[in-house]
């Protein structure tokens, strides 16, 4: 996968960790073993010169995602313009909070990742400490280690992991407590399956970045006289013209980047995100669906109680939402419901979100055995 992914990015040259190295002895590119900066003498070691680009829309970087959604990772060109204004942004969003002293965050993931760039490009700016963990899904009582013996005040974490903490927290008062006492929980990446909390508001979007709301279809007037707010969905798009918009690659037909985060108007102006739960009744779940006649929901239950009667108050609970769906998108019978052991269902190694095309290919027994029958 490394070597498919250097050659998609056309690159030139690779740099390892000295203990990697009897991994790359058919590396289609050279190879060079970094450089550990904290016996080598530095100082007056010389500098490149800036490279200065032609264009802002020139490639600065490249990064990859986790792999989340097809199994493996997309590469992602990000162009001066981009780069500089998710500066200013992680400026704003990681500026210091504590009056007296360094903030204190943790790091999540690979630097090869965006998501962690974009968290370390804000420490930077406000000379913020970071914590490596001994691993990404770092334990709760790591996270207490780290509050405690490191002063760790800004817990930035995946949505995934970040529930398992939440979850202990229910049976550990101690734990409960530090998580009350961070000054700021940031969840990157997914929705998150229990709410989180930061101690100021957040900074102002600036102007000049331009994000619209477009309905996923042409709105119909109803014959009654009146709308069902919820039938009308609207995705977040960011516009080809705002800095913060993605390679080009990456946008759809339009021009436009499409985030594919749905909300409802619910006054002029404001909106929520309809992306609406079961509350505390499912963990995580996921639909699936590829090549089948209708989609089928699996869940991880967050509470205890029998599966079959957890099925049927999951399709009471989502009974609304469905009615408002196409016959061949709705999920209306406890049969289309799967429930695992949590911690079941395939997740990546980053985020730990659940990797849909994994689910399908797991379970395609009982996939096909539900609707065989």
């Amino acid at each position: 996968m490394i070597y498919e992914l250097l050659r998609k990015a056309n690159a030139k040259a690779l740099i390892h960790e000295f203990d990697l190295g009897s991994m790359l002895t058919n590396s289609p590119i050279p190879t060079h073993v970094a450089i550990d900066a904290r016996t080598a003498d530095l100082q007056g070691a010389p500098l490149p010169p800036m490279v200065q680009p032609a264009s802002g829309s020139d490639t600065i970087m490249i990064f990859h995602t986790s792999g989340s959604t097809s199994g493996s990772p997309k590469l992602i060109r990000c162009s001066y313009t981009w780069l500089g204004s998710i500066i200013e942004k992680a400026g704003l969003t990681g500026k210091s909070i504590r009056p007296m002293g360094h903030d204190v965050t943790v790091w999540m993931g690979s630097v090869c990742h965006i998501g962690q760039t974009s968290m370390l490009l804000g420490s930077l700016q406000s000379a913020a400490c970071t914590i490596q963990p001994t691993q990404i899904a770092f334990s709760s009582d790591e996270l207490l280690d780290m509050i405690t013996r490191c002063g760790l005040n800004r817990l930035n974490q995946f949505p995934a992991f970040l529930g398992i903490h939440m979850r202990n927290s229910r049976q550990n008062p101690k734990l409960l407590a530090q998580l009350c006492a961070l000054d700021e929980t940031s969840i990157p990446g997914s929705r998150c399956p229990a709410r989180t909390k930061s101690g100021r508001p957040s900074p102002p979007v600036r102007s000049k970045y331009q994000i619209r709301f477009f309905p996923l279809v042409p709105r119909e007037q109803p014959a009654e006289g009146y709308a069902d707010a919820n039938s009308q969905l609207l995705e977040l798009v960011i516009l080809s013209d705002s800095p913060d918009c993605p390679d080009p690659s990456l946008r759809q037909a339009d021009g436009h980047y499409h985030t594919g985060d749905l909300f409802v108007e619910v006054a002029l102006g404001a909106y929520d995100n309809a992306r609406a739960a079961c509350g505390a009744l499912i963990a995580d779940c996921i639909v699936v669906g590829n090549a089948r006649p209708s989609p089928v929901l699996f869940v991880e239950p967050g509470v205890a109680m029998d599966e079959e009667r957890l099925k049927r108050e999951i399709i009471r609970k989502t009974r609304h939402f469905h009615a408002r769906r196409y016959l061949h998108e709705r999920i209306t019978s406890p049969r289309m419901v799967v429930v695992v052991p949590s911690g079941t269902l395939p997740r990546t190694a980053t985020k730990g979100n659940i990797r849909r095309r994994a689910v399908e290919e797991a379970f395609k027994a009982e996939l096909d055995q539900i609707f065989a029958a």
